[in-house]
């Protein structure tokens, strides 16, 4: 092992880095200094172009493979060298973000017809019915607000949401407890903490899977 091979394996290390990332690291920088038969400390920012068009070009790499090449001869000349022109010099990949799947009507209402239990159908059909993004769908929080005979009215987020309990005796035993308790602790503790959070992406997936 070189000593700048050492060094960088150390300074991995010392970061935490995996065994397999320091590995990558450790090879990427090897294979740089092979292509120009040259050790990488005598090299500067128009080889590391040069490599990164081979790596595109004829190496025909997988966009994510190429930033981690990448990435790899940041950390050599950043954290083991303690080159600053690097950041300034040498190109930056790109982040290519996809964009995302947008459900038709009817992939929706399958959506929603694969789950039965009213509570999971709501926390589903809330987002799509008000156009919120995940993260503020996480943030819904329910409040009672004064029912009407025969249903339970909560308010999330100045959204009226009437849920329609069927006449059953479950649904009749909490209508009268909602009456004569004005809300049982568990609407108390619901008004209280985000509903989303470790109920709404397990249920949509059980769901997704439910309607093939």
């Amino acid at each position: 092992m070189t000593e700048l091979r050492k060094r960088m394996t150390d300074d991995l290390r010392l970061r935490n880095y995996s065994d397999r990332t320091i590995l990558t690291y450790t090879n990427t920088v090897a294979d740089f200094a092979r292509h120009f038969h040259k050790s990488p400390d005598k090299m500067g920012a128009e080889e590391i172009r040069q490599y990164q068009l081979y790596l595109l070009d004829e190496s025909k790499l997988a966009w994510s493979t190429f930033q981690q090449r990448t990435a790899a001869l940041k950390f050599f000349y950043t954290r083991t060298l303690k080159q600053n022109w690097f950041v300034q010099e040498v190109a930056k990949p790109k982040v290519r973000r996809p964009l995302p799947t947008v459900l038709s009507r009817e992939e929706v209402t399958a959506l929603l017809d694969a789950t039965p239990n009213l509570k999971h159908r709501t926390l589903l059909a809330t987002p799509y019915a008000t156009g919120l993004r995940c993260a503020e769908a996480q943030q819904l929080r329910v409040t009672p607000s004064p029912g009407r005979p025969g249903k339970i009215s909560h308010r999330i987020v100045g959204l009226a949401l009437i849920t329609d309990f069927h006449d059953t005796p479950r649904s009749r035993r909490m209508l009268a407890q909602a009456e004569h308790t004005e809300w049982s602790k568990r609407f108390r503790r619901l008004s209280r903490n985000p509903i989303w959070h470790r109920t709404r992406r397990p249920r949509q997936r059980l769901s997704e899977r439910g309607c093939g």
